[in-house]
């Protein structure tokens, strides 16, 4: 299940955080500072990319060691 606060890592090593979920709306907050906005999301979207952690806010989830590649 998606929430907001996870990390996510394409192929590629881009990492993005979801944020903003609600029923209607999906926001990614990417490294390079880009944000996309899916006006309109549905619950059942598969967000494609690994997992590699999990924070309870969004706040944390960029100050993490994980988002900064640290």
């Amino acid at each position: 299940m998606i929430k907001e606060g996870q990390i996510y890592e394409y192929e590629s090593g881009e990492r993005f955080i979801l944020t903003n979920i609600s029923s209607k709306r999906l926001c990614a907050i990417y490294q390079s500072g880009v944000v996309i906005n899916l006006e309109r999301f549905s619950p059942q979207i598969r967000v494609y990319g690994k997992l590699i952690a999990e924070y309870p806010t969004r706040q944390e989830a960029v100050n993490s060691k994980e988002f900064r590649n640290e």
